[in-house]
């Protein structure tokens, strides 16, 4: 820094990462996974933003109708909120 005429000093840099969740379906729209990079109980607001994808993680977006939602039930309560990535597999 001292070349270009300045001085070295500390930058903070913040990064706000989206709360996701998403569930992975397969063919059938059965829950297959599901993922969040929360690290906590979701809210449920969070939970409303639910995403759906077909066949894995980065497979095609689907919409998260009512009866994905009613399949996921099970999901939502057996995953493991505390980590993040994959908090629950089927």
């Amino acid at each position: 820094m001292d070349a270009a005429g300045g001085s070295a000093t500390q930058v903070a840099v913040r990064f706000t990462v989206r709360p996701v969740v998403i569930l992975v379906v397969n063919a059938e729209g059965l829950p297959k996974e599901l993922w969040s990079n929360l690290g906590r109980a979701p809210s449920g607001e969070e939970i409303a933003g639910l995403r759906v994808r077909i066949g894995s993680l980065n497979g095609r977006e689907a919409a998260a109708t009512a009866e994905v939602r009613d399949a996921a039930a099970s999901a939502l309560r057996g995953a493991d909120w505390s980590v993040h990535g994959r908090i629950w597999k089927g």
